[in-house]
This record gives C-alpha cells, sequence and structure tokens, in this order.
C-alpha cells in the first residue's frame, strides 16, 4: 500500500511517499533522518500535541489553554475533548500546573499553559 503525506517534523515540510508491505516501510522524499521516523509512527499510530481549554472559576478569563505533555494517540483525540469539557478550576491558575495527572494510563499530563 502506498501512502503520501506531507512531514510535520521540522519547517521543510517534505512530501514523502511511503511504501508499505508485510510490516516493512520503504519512505522516500525526506530530506532528513525525522521524516522517515514521522512517516513510520504516521502509518503505525498517529499522535498529535493536543491542545484546549478549561473552565476558570472567579478567574479574570473565563477559560484557561491546556496542552498535554506529550502527543497523544489521533484516535484518542476523543476523549481529551471530553475531559476537557467535564473539569473546572478554581482562580488563581499558574501556568504549568497539572490539571489531570495521567488521566487515561498512558504517563501523558494535561498542562495550563497561561494564567487563569
Amino acid at each position: 500500500m502506498n501512502h503520501e503525506l506531507y512531514c510535520l517534523r521540522c519547517p521543510r515540510g517534505c512530501l514523502l511517499q511511503v511504501e508499505v508491505s508485510e510490516h516493512a516501510f520503504k519512505v522516500e522524499g525526506n530530506s532528513c533522518k525525522l521524516g522517515e521516523e514521522f512517516a513510520i509512527q504516521e502509518i503505525q499510530a498517529p499522535r498529535r500535541l493536543f491542545t484546549s481549554s478549561v473552565r476558570v472559576k472567579g478567574g479574570r478569563f473565563p477559560v484557561v489553554p491546556v496542552v498535554t505533555s506529550a502527543p497523544v494517540l489521533k484516535e484518542d483525540i476523543p476523549r481529551w475533548i471530553q475531559l476537557c469539557q467535564t473539569l473546572s478550576l478554581e482562580s488563581p491558575v499558574e501556568p504549568n500546573t497539572v490539571v489531570a495527572c495521567n488521566p487515561f494510563g498512558d504517563g501523558i499530563d494535561l498542562i495550563t499553559t497561561w494564567f487563569g
């Protein structure tokens, strides 16, 4: 099976051609090693850094931005969205506050990125 995708690992954005056969990968079009690693991961188990917001009670702003401490499986994004919808923080909220510590058992936390 052949895939074509753009690499997201560096600003070059190389157009990658990936040939998959019997658990073997052939990657072409990458300008660096990161492209090959990205292509294989994207085919096997795509991941994305998840960003959202969480409600804040009594703060200057009604929400505070949050981000995962590491990229999450793309298929798990709906559960992260649902989690953010259920959370509420009390003001004041400091940056880099862990809002949810390892909520899904994968070692990834949800962290604030700004004051709330």
